[in-house]
């Protein structure tokens, strides 16, 4: 079983982000980010050994999919400013499990590609993402924002979910594509991929560096 580029990013993540998680003053976000990571690391081993069997690997990865939507809406919720955008994103935490439920229960069976579930995730991510970068803006403290974590934590998402969207979708319609289109988007997948779980080690560097900095007299 081979893994792909991307995943070794995800397996780099998860090693630094067990330096960030057990620090004192990290925030209680950063914790689940291990967690996280490492569930990621698995279902893309047995998604790839699943596939290499032929096996379908839809129900994994529309599970798995909803869960890091979630996942995504609890670390902005933590990540943005203006209570009434926390309380949306902490409404999201129950909304969106409940309207995954119904989209594969009785519009998209769970055995085939979400897509709904994946444009509403993909969107609500996008827009609270620009709502940080609008709140960062807007501040009148003055830091360095590329050493702040939550910079690199939204910028991967923005980047990723902007981009990935019109990809997925062309994906569902894979078998209407050349085969060359095909392994042209699975590479540019695996790009994105690499530059979103970059971007989250490059947050836990960032969080490691502030809390080593204060630690010294």
């Amino acid at each position: 079983m081979q893994f792909l580029p991307d995943s070794y990013m995800v397996l780099l993540a998860f090693f630094i982000s067990l330096f960030v998680c057990f620090r004192p003053g990290t925030p209680s976000y950063f914790h689940l980010f291990p967690l996280f990571l490492l569930a990621t690391f698995l279902v893309e081993g047995v998604g790839i050994y699943r596939g290499a069997h032929d096996l379908n690997n839809m129900v994994l990865y529309n599970i798995f999919g909803s869960v890091e939507y979630v996942f995504y809406f609890y670390v902005l919720s933590h990540v943005v400013q203006n209570n009434r955008v926390k309380s949306i994103l902490f409404c999201c935490l129950f909304i969106f499990p409940i309207l995954v439920i119904i989209n594969l229960g009785l519009l998209q069976p769970i055995r085939r590609w979400s897509s709904l579930t994946h444009a509403i995730g993909s969107f609500l991510v996008v827009f609270f993402c620009i709502y940080y970068f609008l709140e960062l803006y807007r501040s009148d403290v003055k830091t360095n924002f590329l050493r702040e974590s939550p910079f690199w934590i939204c910028t991967g998402l923005l980047f990723f979910y902007a981009c990935s969207f019109p990809l997925v979708v062309s994906i569902s319609l894979m078998h209407e594509l050349p085969v060359f289109i095909q392994v042209n988007i699975n590479r540019l997948l695996i790009f994105l991929n690499f530059i979103l779980y970059g971007s989250f080690a490059i947050a836990f560097l960032c969080r490691i560096q502030i809390v080593t900095s204060t630690s010294q007299p």
